[in-house]
């Protein structure tokens, strides 16, 4: 099997990338495993501060978007289309990389699973956002721009988090704020 695990935030060396890289280790063992992330990290400096054994794991980098530095500085464009723009940017790179099992294991993102079987490694999630609180022409936009995202990268689902077969949470806390800020169903692994 084919397995990515996405944590664009390996060199913050935080609980949750431990947990990304621990889990990187035991499904490496008969498993084609890669660690997908933004910068260039040097696997001897992750393997002896985590205390994990990445021998049997690739390191992908997703090189940064070159449409998104442009527009970023932009006042003009909106934060929305920045972030639909960054999400497709990260999804197409992680779906030339024909996986298996997607992992996602990253904080406040909105990419649908790029692989058949998609698993969302929850650490807390983030509030998604409420359109009843918008003015009628915003939310006008928004539903514009999320159902192009929809059309473009998860067409057969109504939601980006449908395309997640799993979700966990790492605790009963934060199953309890999935169900609440989700409302879906998780499962821990702590």
């Amino acid at each position: 099997m084919k397995i990515g695990i996405y944590n664009p935030n390996l060199a913050t060396m935080g609980g949750g990338e431990k947990v990304c890289l621990a889990l990187a280790e035991a499904l490496s063992s008969g498993n084609d495993v890669l660690l997908i992330t933004y910068e260039t990290q040097k696997r001897e400096k992750l393997e002896s501060y985590f205390g994990v054994n990445l021998k049997n794991t690739q390191i992908s980098i997703i090189p940064r978007s070159r449409l998104l530095a442009k527009i970023q500085p932009s006042r003009l464009i909106p934060n929305h289309v920045k972030k639909a723009v960054d999400n497709y940017h990260v999804y197409r790179s992680i779906k030339k990389l024909n996986l298996d099992i997607f992992v996602n294991n990253a904080y406040n993102t909105e990419i649908p699973s790029p692989a058949p079987v998609g698993v969302f490694m929850c650490m807390f999630p983030h509030k998604l956002l409420d359109l009843r609180d918008m003015s009628s022409l915003k939310r006008a936009y928004i539903k514009l721009v999320n159902a192009v995202t929809k059309s473009v990268m998860h067409p057969g689902a109504a939601t980006w988090l449908d395309t997640y077969q799993l979700v966990t949470a790492n605790s009963k806390f934060t199953q309890k704020y999935i169900k609440k800020y989700w409302n879906r169903s998780s499962e821990i692994v702590y």
